[in-house]
């Protein structure tokens, strides 16, 4: 069954089978070892990182508590990497974000771009970023095209809240990052 699943809706079968996964920890010994699932979870080690003084750990959102967020990441200042978030994240309607969506729905609305945007360590002497205003389809007119208009060309600093506050309809924010977005950080204050 989980062959015919996979062709019809891979995002799915990919969510089912993590599902399955995290329900019953033996599960790929009854998928056969040709079917994507395998590779996925050779693929995902508990921790990221071969050095045990900067490992970074991989935890499924449906198993980390907000509590446990805070604690044991938030407040120590440890990162993580908080998977099946994914399909969660936005709406059906919104195609995933999709370009097509974005230009359908706001592409008139004016956003600031960098032009010639780079890593200011890779910057040679005299290269600056541009920064520009254009409605938001061109910018991503321009990226779909690619070439050396879209070269370096950066969406930079979209309050979305103010500037498509109707795009806010669409994405769901995490739990884990609620304090972030309204601004009431839990890290503290470090001094320098």
């Amino acid at each position: 069954v989980l062959p015919r699943i996979r062709d019809s809706d891979p995002a799915f079968a990919n969510a089912f089978v993590d599902v399955l996964q995290r329900l019953r920890k033996d599960v790929l010994r009854f998928i056969p070892d040709g079917d994507a699932s395998h590779a996925a979870a050779a693929a995902k080690p508990a921790l990221v990182g071969s050095c045990e003084s900067w490992q970074i750990p991989r935890r499924h959102a449906e198993t980390l508590s907000l509590a446990e967020f805070r604690r044991d990441f938030v407040r120590s200042g440890r990162p993580l990497i908080i998977e099946g978030l994914g399909p969660h994240l936005v709406s059906k309607q919104s195609c995933g974000l999709s370009r097509d969506f974005l230009s359908a729905h706001f592409g008139e609305k004016q956003v600031a771009v960098y032009r010639n945007f780079q890593d200011a360590r890779l910057r040679k002497a005299g290269d600056e970023d541009e920064a520009d205003l254009m409605r938001l389809s061109e910018a991503l007119g321009e990226l779909r095209k690619g070439g050396s208009s879209a070269e370096g060309l950066y969406l930079y600093d979209l309050p979305l809240p103010l500037q498509l506050p109707g795009l806010l309809e669409h994405i769901r924010l995490p739990r884990y990052f609620t304090h972030c977005y309204l601004q009431q950080t839990m890290r503290p204050n470090y001094k320098s």
